[in-house]
């Protein structure tokens, strides 16, 4: 099956002011939700928008690698625009082997233990694979998996952010969502990020690897607030997160040899 392409709708960027339109009850509830703690794993699988692919269509086309692949529908999107609900950190050490995809060496879905190929556990703190040593870079990658909802369709979906896409979205997080949230007394929590609607694209700055790019649209109503809430409660309830499902075939979306394929210690945390 071919990847197919779909239309997008263009939609205006809005700059919005820094004091929300919410009612004070609502703000409230919004600021004791803790809404960028991690996300824990489920079972239950969900469609990745996956991008950086290596693969081929039926045809003998290679996919773009600056453009969204969906591993549940196999169709291609230049953008999506949607809402992002959370956000999961975790790292992942992979190669990528021609003909076959992806392999992991090792992950940790909780940034302190980390399980390789034979299932023995690696502490995180101790491990020197995580670190960079002179000009070289770590061996595993810091991963930001987001779930969101993509408004076109309305199905949830989770993209990654790693490599040199890590600082741009760190930029656009500390932009419009960390400490942005005013309270009845005054301090200041982090904004949930289903606040704002999100439209994610991707750049090729240097002509080899696409890079993640997240613009705001501007703040949902009140009443979608209201439901992505819910669904932020739903997501943020489950146990697991498949957050490696995303090889269809052979592709990869590995882009370690990227310039910034992460980022130092002191920057991580």
């Amino acid at each position: 099956m071919s990847p197919k392409k779909t239309e997008t709708t263009a939609v205006a960027t809005v700059n919005p002011a820094t004091d929300l339109a919410l009612p004070d009850d609502l703000a409230q509830e919004l600021g004791e939700l803790n809404a960028l703690g991690e996300l824990d794993k489920d079972d239950r699988p969900l469609p990745i928008k996956a991008y950086n692919m290596k693969m081929k269509d039926d045809e003998g086309e290679w996919v773009p690698k600056d453009c969204f692949f969906d591993t549940s529908t196999e169709e291609i999107a230049e953008s999506i625009e949607g809402v992002l609900l959370t956000i999961k950190k975790t790292r992942r050490n992979s190669i990528y082997i021609e003909g076959q995809g992806s392999e992991i060496l090792c992950r940790s879905d909780d940034m302190k233990t980390g399980f390789d190929q034979d299932g023995k556990e690696i502490e995180c703190a101790s491990c020197h694979k995580k670190n960079w040593r002179r000009n070289e870079k770590p061996e595993c990658s810091l991963v930001y998996n987001f779930i969101g909802v993509d408004l076109a369709t309305g199905q949830p979906f989770l993209v990654r952010a790693k490599g040199a896409s890590l600082a741009p979205t760190r930029r656009y997080i500390a932009k419009y969502f960390t400490s942005k949230l005013k309270l009845k007394n005054g301090q200041y929590a982090d904004l949930p990020l289903f606040v704002f609607k999100t439209r994610l694209s991707l750049e090729k700055p240097d002509g080899t690897y696409a890079v993640l790019k997240m613009e705001n649209l501007g703040q949902c109503s009140n009443e979608e607030i209201v439901q992505f809430k819910a669904l932020y409660e739903t997501f943020r309830e489950f146990r697991k997160v498949d957050l490696d499902s995303d090889q269809p075939a052979d592709p990869s979306t590995d882009d370690s040899d990227s310039d910034d394929d992460d980022l130092p210690d002191f920057l991580e945390d």
